[in-house]
């Protein structure tokens, strides 16, 4: 290993819900390889969200514990979340006071997302702490149009985000060159374009030639901006197609969120009760194993950065049917299946197609080919690594690196 500084990095993660974000694990993946290059990497996160495995994996610092801030588990509702995100913020803020001289000790600090909960401790550090350290955060993308109160609540967050990000932070990472201009636009700084990565390891461990016939896969938060409810209506129009041909056909669903409840009503209303499994939060292998089974993936999602369910789905082989959002042809190329945002009618006929279509492993092998050049973790850890040491650059993983680990 050769590096021409020696940084040392605090990750600063208020966690998404009960949950972990893509961004959370985007973060955790590249962490645990700069550790192991030899790299001081620490975290601040919630002990009370499901992180699961990655808190064997990482070295951590516990800002807080549930005894202090309520069970995140147990958080149902708009106002309870916002009120657990507050609690964690106050957690973290305090956590930072008490060691204080600690904090004086990073070279650069690592926000995880520009919403507040997480983006205003980073910014106390800063301002009261440690002003010499390099702020970088990850803003995977800006708000989409919408409408409803949820939405307006989110623009007010985010031009407090940006204003924050333009007065206090020395770079701003983002998933998509879409995002990189808007953003750079938005906030006069540096925005850098970060890669993501795939679990090749479990991957490899598991790898099939079969996939389970008529089934299907959904990994994300359940709620509106996923999707979910064009998910469900496509999926009542595949079980009940007119040619009664997948009667029996699964859509396997993995994740948790504030629409849970609401969708397990709907489907019981609609019969598909036999014909959907709510697997809630997994394993990263439990997760593989069902993308590695499914001949499907579902995704429409209408707000990504970047879309990483996809390039996990890629790599294990399932055919894709996704919204059609912007910037998803420049990352992912003709290997999904695009249709029109919105349209669970087109959803349902696609998902029909790849069903009726031949099984041919040779397109799925060149297909995860394709995945295990693009995704590589320990590359794109390199790539960010590379990027927060020279904070000036407002360059992307593709740049040539500065500095090497």
């Amino acid at each position: 290993m050769n590096i021409s500084i020696t940084p040392k990095i605090l990750i600063i993660n208020a966690g998404w819900w009960k949950s972990v974000s893509g961004g959370c694990t985007h973060l955790f993946e590249i962490g645990t390889r700069l550790q192991n290059k030899g790299i001081h990497v620490d975290y601040i996160i919630p002990t009370d969200a499901e992180y699961g495995d990655y808190m064997n994996k990482i070295n951590n610092i516990k800002a807080f514990d549930p005894e202090v801030i309520g069970k995140g588990k147990d958080c149902e509702g708009t106002l309870a979340i916002s009120y657990l995100y507050w609690k964690r913020q106050r957690a973290i803020i305090k956590y930072i006071k008490k060691h204080k001289e600690e904090m004086k000790q990073y070279t650069h600090i690592i926000c995880s997302s520009p919403f507040i909960y997480s983006l205003w401790p980073s910014v106390y550090l800063k301002k009261h702490i440690n002003p010499e350290c390099k702020m970088i955060i990850y803003h995977h993308h800006t708000t989409q149009p919408s409408s409803g109160l949820r939405y307006q609540l989110a623009k007010i967050q985010e031009r407090n985000a940006i204003k924050l990000e333009k007065r206090y932070f020395d770079l701003i990472i983002t998933s998509n060159t879409i995002e990189q201009e808007k953003l750079a636009k938005l906030t006069g700084k540096p925005v850098g374009v970060t890669s993501h990565g795939v679990s090749w390891e479990v991957i490899d461990t598991s790898y099939k030639t079969r996939k389970e016939e008529h089934s299907a896969c959904f990994i994300g938060r359940l709620e509106k901006s996923k999707g979910v409810y064009d998910l469900i209506v496509a999926w009542d129009r595949i079980v009940y197609h007119p040619s009664r041909k997948y009667e029996d056909a699964i859509l396997h669903i993995i994740g948790k969120g504030v629409e849970e409840e609401k969708m397990k009503e709907a489907i019981d209303y609609m019969g598909l009760k036999d014909n959907v499994i709510f697997h809630g939060f997994v394993s990263e292998e439990e997760k593989y194993r069902i993308l590695l089974d499914s001949n499907v993936f579902l995704f429409p999602s209408t707000q990504e950065g970047f879309g990483i369910t996809l390039a996990e789905a890629l790599s294990a082989g399932c055919d894709i049917v996704a919204f059609n959002l912007d910037h998803y042809e420049g990352i992912f190329g003709d290997h999904i299946k695009y249709v029109q945002q919105g349209s669970w009618q087109d959803m349902a006929a696609q998902i029909a197609k790849s069903f009726n279509s031949p099984y041919n492993f040779e397109k799925i092998n060149d297909q995860v080919k394709w995945a295990r050049s693009k995704f590589n973790w320990d590359k794109v850890a390199t790539d960010n690594y590379n990027m927060w040491i020279d904070t000036r650059a407002p360059a992307g993983a593709s740049n040539k690196p500065r500095h090497s680990v």
